[in-house]
């Protein structure tokens, strides 16, 4: 058939279909006026029209294949539909756009935070080591997965190794960049000589570092920049190579810079601006004389496996050479180990962990992430209750349309067309859902991710790309077939004259229409109950971490870092430099106390050691591991730490090696017992002297948050200690903000190529700790606040949905003798039985899925029975309030209007 007459025989069946249509509202309105019933007059004309009827049904048959110019027809009068009803059209897309805008910003952080990989040559070859066991000796990682490598083990194990084709260490530091007569902070990796090899990363200008800038220690002066620090510093100005760059006082050769969009491959730390050779240790980090102690772990480890090899494979030939590297190790230790340590340091094995999305590192990496992977589950399920929420909304209109169907189906529309009109209607909706949701998620995107203290492996991308909006399109796509296929079934199930006696007869909806719709109501209920909850469980979480007693007063307290032995100063002229810090910033006005230590408060890391009693050398190797810090005489007094017992340090201790100590009281209890610890000696494997105990101080939250107070002590910060760097605290009377531009003032006075790192009040260190349970206690009150609105929208429609239908049972009802009461009570039933069987369902679920996020929580229990109580009463005062305007609705229908009701 040609175009031509395809379109000519198209408009003959518009025409016979006009035709028909007032044929057939002639026909009706003729037997209206001889007295029949409208309903009745429906069903006679439609059988008195049913032999012609055949004919326009071949012709709907004949039109509704999926032709460009029908879809067209269907999209044309699917707008106008949605147009017709602004309150259903504008409900509908919001909810899906709330649904699809939190779930694509959500899958877009966390595959930028958990599932992206690296931007490597086959990443899936890449592993990562980790040595688990006992360990002898000092480790320095942050990483969760156990402690870092010595120097000399990376090299036996290079040299050793077979299964590999690279194995390459890293370890990031930071340091002091002098630029145009100023300092600025940089992180820089200290890295193999292989480190790009492995990675099987290329560079964008110049060249890589390789095996040949890796041989000497402090021979091999030169840098290779990271792209970005490239592109902001120096405007991605190609003739940089060859220049020098001036870091920690030494002029290193820049050679290259490194590829686009590589950042490095740790996760949860700054991305590295410069790459050095492990060589250059010393000079990145003046002062640290471990580069060549075999107990001295502070290098990660990874490696590429060869071609066919398997991880099994690589995990059993390593660790034979794992085992001969240490026997090396064992060699070295003191004569105070005892035999079952060296045994259990013996059977020690290297585990390999696959490496394509790069290494984890913090120790609130983990809870960070278990937080990301369970915010998908959180906003599928508000997507679950938009998605219900609109199936219920398009069964009501598709009920209240049964007599345009009615009609459609008298003109002999077959039921594909009505399905098809339905899904078309139900794709509009969903198109405009997901359009309106990418712009949601581009906005919610930044906002979530400004709330989180763990960063991916380089800086946060605010933009979708593809693959979010792909599944943008995909979760669309599904809610067509989630919220439309049952509507567009329902619209197209009836009979002609089954239709008809539904409209006519039935007081109230078919038993599978309100079985469907108080499923959709209880299942919404149930999932806004459990959202309630879990709100109320990670707020808590929140509150309680807010509320700890960390053992010292944060309000009025301030901390700012310095380190000059970065620009190359002698521990003289550091010592002088710092007490020239301490006497200007002591000087200014508002300023209480001053002290300084090594190591910053609740900052998320620690130094520790293991430590045993003067009495028990045996037992130093396998003692309790314990934190510490160097501290001076006025520490405890300006973080007002209280001193239980004993006394502060004396000048003549912090002039000299420190053998004198102020242990916590959990320190005490773990190594001395009961017995009072003033005057007794204990050893440390840090240290080469015993070390007395002169002072208890309270216990407190020193690291970590999360963690029980810690076994702590602190030793005397003296002008020989070898830390580098100072952490000043102060205690002030008046405000940060125009505290902060005087403290810079005057320490660039003294020096402006050492910059001032981190100046900020604790108690925005705090806040800055507690980041990730503020976002997602914030994240998912707000899902649980959509979620419970739109659970009242949708109980809300259902039920003015039942008074609508249920009109003329009211009227007869009110009829005999029923009073407003009584009709409050038989809409109050019905929404008693829903609210029980949702609500009962979301406590089952409750009780039953917050056990999977006890790691989550805080000192709060996942059955907490306040917080249950709460978010039932919450819920139950939502659906009182979604229910008084269908119950006001039904107390006012008029039972004459409703008698006569069409």
């Amino acid at each position: 058939m040609s175009w031509r007459r395809f379109f000519e025989r198209r408009r003959r069946d518009e025409d016979f279909a006009r035709e028909l249509e007032a044929h057939l509202a002639l026909e009706i309105d003729e037997l209206v006026a001889r007295g029949v019933p409208r309903d009745e007059a429906r069903a006679r004309a439609a059988r008195k029209l049913g032999n012609r009827t055949s004919l326009r049904e071949a012709a709907y048959e004949h039109n509704s294949v999926l032709s460009l110019e029908a879809l067209l027809r269907d999209l044309r009068y699917g707008l106008r539909q949605l147009r017709r009803n602004p309150l259903f059209t504008t409900v509908a897309v919001l909810s899906l756009a709330l649904g699809i805008g939190a779930n694509a910003a959500v899958f877009s952080l966390i595959d930028q935070t958990a599932w992206r990989p690296l931007p490597i040559d086959e990443p899936e070859k890449l592993v990562l080591l980790h040595q688990p066991g006992p360990l002898s000796g000092h480790s320095s990682t942050d990483g969760p997965d156990g402690p870092s490598f010595s120097y000399p083990m990376l090299k036996g194990l290079q040299r050793r190794q077979t299964p590999f084709a690279g194995l390459a260490g890293s370890r990031p530091t930071i340091v002091t960049v002098s630029n145009r007569g100023e300092g600025t902070v940089a992180t820089a990796h200290r890295v193999s000589g292989n480190y790009f090899d492995v990675l099987g990363l290329r560079p964008a200008v110049g060249r890589l570092l390789t095996e040949q800038d890796d041989v000497t220690p402090g021979a091999h002066p030169v840098v290779v920049l990271g792209h970005h620090y490239w592109a902001r510093h120096f405007d991605a100005d190609r003739a940089v190579v060859g220049r020098d760059l001036v870091v920690n006082g030494i002029h290193l050769t820049i050679v290259g810079v490194a590829p686009r969009g590589f950042f490095g491959e740790r996760h949860g730390s700054a991305a590295p601006e410069l790459f050095v050779p492990l060589s250059m240790n010393r000079e990145m980090e003046p002062g640290w004389n471990g580069f060549e102690d075999r107990h001295e772990h502070w290098i990660e480890l990874m490696a590429r496996l060869k071609a066919g090899v398997t991880a099994g494979q690589a995990r059993r030939e390593i660790n034979a050479a794992y085992r001969a590297e240490l026997l090396e190790d064992i060699a070295t230790l003191g004569h105070g180990t005892d035999e079952d340590f060296r045994r259990r340091y013996r059977a020690k094995e290297i585990v390999l962990k696959p490496g394509g999305r790069g290494r984890h590192t913090g120790s609130s990496y983990d809870e960070t992430r278990r937080r990301l992977l369970a915010l998908p589950a959180i906003t599928l399920l508000v997507l679950l209750i938009a998605c219900a929420n609109i199936a219920a909304l398009m069964l009501t209109r598709t009920d209240a349309r049964n007599r345009e169907i009615f009609v459609r189906r008298s003109l002999g529309a077959p039921r594909s067309a009505l399905v098809r009109q339905v899904l078309v209607e139900c794709t509009l909706i969903a198109a405009a859902g997901c359009g309106l949701g990418l712009i949601v998620a581009s906005w919610m995107l930044p906002l979530l991710a400004a709330h989180l203290s763990t960063a991916p492996v380089g800086p946060l991308s605010m933009t979708l790309d593809r693959r979010v909006v792909a599944a943008g399109l995909v979760l669309s796509a599904g809610t067509v077939l989630v919220f439309g296929v049952y509507p567009a079934l329902r619209a197209a199930a009836p009979e002609i004259g089954a239709s008809l006696r539904a409209e006519s007869t039935q007081l109230t909806a078919t038993r599978g229409a309100r079985f469907f719709r108080a499923a959709l109501v209880s299942g919404q209920l149930a999932i806004s109950l459990f959202l309630l909850i879990a709100a109320g469980l990670f707020t808590k979480t929140l509150v309680n971490l807010r509320g700890i007693d960390l053992g010292f007063a944060v309000d009025g307290l301030v901390a700012f870092q310095v380190e000059p032995e970065l620009n190359r100063y002698s521990k003289e002229q550091a010592a002088a430099f710092y007490a020239r810090v301490r006497e200007r910033v002591a000087s200014m006005p508002g300023v209480q106390q001053v002290s300084m230590t090594t190591w910053r408060v609740v900052a998320g890391s620690r130094s520790g050691s293991t430590v045993a009693l003067e009495e028990r050398p045996e037992g130093l190797a396998e003692g309790p591991r314990c934190a510490y810090t160097m501290v001076d005489a006025d520490y405890l007094r300006t973080l007002r730490i209280p001193l239980r017992a004993g006394r502060t340090f004396l000048p003549e201790e912090l002039s000299g090696e420190p053998s004198v100590a102020i242990v916590s009281e959990a320190f005490a209890r773990a190594v001395f017992g009961e017995q009072s610890p003033l005057g007794r000696r204990f050893l440390a494997s840090h240290s080469r002297q015993p070390i007395e105990v002169v002072g208890v101080a309270g216990d407190g939250k020193y690291s970590f948050l999360r963690e029980d107070r810690e076994r702590f002590y602190y030793l005397p910060l003296g002008p020989r200690t070898k830390w580098q760097g100072r952490v000043f605290y102060l205690r002030t009377s008046v405000p940060v903000e125009p505290l902060a531009p005087r403290i810079r003032h005057e320490v660039g006075a003294l020096d402006p190529l050492v910059p001032v790192r981190r100046l900020r009040p604790v108690r925005a260190q705090i806040e800055q700790s507690v980041a990730n349970e503020r976002a997602f206690s914030i994240l998912s009150s707000c899902m649980a606040g959509i979620a419970t609105l739109l659970a009242a929208i949708g109980l809300y429609g259902t039920l003015a949905h039942a008074v609508a239908r249920r009109t003329r049972e009211i009227g007869i009802r009110v009829t005999l003798g029923a009073t407003v009461p009584d009709v409050r009570r038989l809409l109050g039933r019905d929404v008693a039985w829903l609210f029980a069987v949702g609500g009962g369902l979301g406590l089952i679920a409750a009780a039953w899925l917050t056990r999977l996020a006890r790691a989550l929580l805080y000192e709060v229990q996942p059955w907490d029975p306040a917080i249950y109580s709460w978010a039932v009463f919450v819920l139950g005062a939502v659906t009182l309030l979604a229910m008084l305007g269908p119950a006001r609705q039904a107390t006012r229908i008029d039972p004459i209007l409703a008698l006569r009701q069409d």
